[in-house]
């Protein structure tokens, strides 16, 4: 109840896109040489508190900063931040999009209403931050980051509702997006965006497949930041006084 009573004030206010930075500034100064970036599809903010909790546990340090992805947040507007690096440097992490996007594994809302996935992609998070780990050993001067193109909601999975207003345009993207047009600029929690109109509520417009995990291409808080993060080695020989 808490979630969809700030999202009914975001949908409107979108003060996140205020309060946070773009993540392509971000990475426009981050080195290009001597790095590994994991880009991981619809890796969202929610994750931070574990990711930060499992880097302390496998000895790594994390530098975590929260940042807004472009919209829509779908991954075709959403590659901007591997720019200046080389192709090779660039490990692309694709299950967290496919369990939430595709439904692979068998995670289907229709089917069950436990959010049963979280358990795997948790599992997905910590095999990455073992593999990074083990980067960082191997060359210990090398730096590692984890950045994500967009997160994903499940509060527009779980409300079910489309919107019963004819936009003259058909939803994509699980209905979070429809192409612009003058009808849906009538609909205040809504936004343009390079052509699209993006829900920043949990609703959805009629005509796009309905998204059986998770949804993103929308405009809520969930779905917009996206975080950013350096990890290194703990110095061995560092002390706390």
């Amino acid at each position: 109840p808490e979630l969809v009573d700030m999202m009914e004030h975001q949908a409107i206010e979108r003060e996140y896109n205020r309060l946070l930075k773009p993540r392509s500034e971000l990475m426009y100064n981050t080195p290009k040489e001597n790095v590994t970036l994991y880009y991981v599809d619809a890796m969202g903010a929610e994750f931070i508190s574990y990711i930060n909790e499992k880097c302390y546990q496998k000895g790594l340090r994390p530098r975590i900063k929260a940042a807004r992805c472009n919209l829509p947040s779908i991954t075709l507007v959403n590659k901007d931040f591997l720019e200046g690096f080389d192709e090779e440097d660039i490990v692309i992490v694709k299950e967290l999009d496919e369990i939430k996007h595709q439904g692979k594994e068998n995670y289907d809302y229709r089917n069950t209403k436990e959010p049963l996935h979280l358990i795997r992609e948790l599992e997905i998070i910590d095999e990455l931050l073992e593999k990074a780990k083990q980067r960082l050993r191997m060359s210990p001067n090398h730096r590692v980051f984890l950045v994500a193109d967009h997160g994903a909601t499940r509060m527009a999975v779980i409300m079910e509702n489309t919107l019963s207003i004819d936009v003259n345009a058909k939803g994509t993207h699980s209905g979070r997006v429809c192409e612009y047009t003058e009808e849906v600029a009538t609909i205040p929690f809504a936004t343009e965006a390079d052509g699209y109109y993006v829900l920043a509520s949990y609703d959805r417009f009629k005509g796009g497949r309905k998204a059986s995990v998770e949804a993103h291409g929308g405009a809520t808080l969930e779905e917009v930041t996206v975080p950013v993060i350096e990890v290194s080695l703990v110095p061995p020989n560092m002390e706390v006084l």
